[in-house]
């Protein structure tokens, strides 16, 4: 994500997610990931968070999360951040 971040002048709305956001939020926890575990001292590699994620894009996968994103369990709720109605980060499930 680095270099990546860009102010494209909109404003960052919070809202529930939809499944539709479903590829989006998945490629928000791939970054984030990228982004935050890989440490020399620990032994995480890129590849071992590449190796993580290899089956996260797939049909399967995708559809299991819009299904949970749907469905989420009773008293939960997922938000999502979007800016010019793009995802762009997520808290953790929120319990309403």
């Amino acid at each position: 994500m680095e270099g990546e971040q860009e102010n494209l002048g909109g404003r960052t709305v919070i809202a529930p997610a939809s499944s539709e956001d479903t590829k989006d939020i998945q490629d928000v926890f791939y970054k984030t990931w990228l982004d935050t575990y890989p440490n020399a001292e620990a032994g995480i590699t890129v590849d071992d968070i590449e190796d993580r994620y290899k089956d996260a894009f797939t049909e399967d996968t995708l559809r299991k999360r819009a299904e949970r994103i749907s469905n989420p369990p009773e008293g939960e709720i997922l938000l999502v951040a979007k800016e010019n109605d793009r995802t762009i980060g997520l808290p953790r499930s929120v319990n309403i």
